[in-house]
Parts: C-alpha cells; structure tokens; sequence
C-alpha cells in the first residue's frame, strides 16, 4: 500500500484525537487500522519526540489538515 502524502506532516483538529493539534510526519502507510471488523488503510504517523501511531487514511470526524515538510521518511 503506497500513499502519496508520505513525508508530509498531519494533525487532527478534534477534540479528542490522540494529540490533537499536534504535527505529525506521515512515514508510511499500512491496512492494519481495525474498525468495526474490518482493516482499513491507515497512515503510519511519528511525531517529533519519537512518538508513533496510526491514523486511519478515510476519517472525516478527525478534520485532518496536511502541509509540506523538508524532512523525508
């Protein structure tokens, strides 16, 4: 599974995402995301204390915004 948006950064403006407002640089993607018995894309996130999760690509309550980094992957 390919995305295009590797090596940009993301951040979840709900409320209640895991660090909510928070840049994050995408790495990678995977169909790991569980949702309701199912897999589903999701981004493969790292922020920059180390920190990782995964996002899943398609989630519309999570308001994502994307913008441009110089770091790669």
């Amino acid at each position: 599974m390919s995305d295009t948006r590797a090596g940009q950064e993301i951040r979840s403006q709900h409320p209640y995402a895991y660090r909510s407002g928070q840049w994050a640089l995408i790495t990678g993607t995977a169909k790991i995301c569980a949702h309701e018995n199912q897999t589903r894309g999701c981004y493969q996130l790292r922020w920059p204390d180390g920190a990782t999760d995964d996002w899943a690509i398609e989630d519309p309550a999570a308001d994502y915004e994307y913008r441009e980094t110089k770091e790669t992957p």
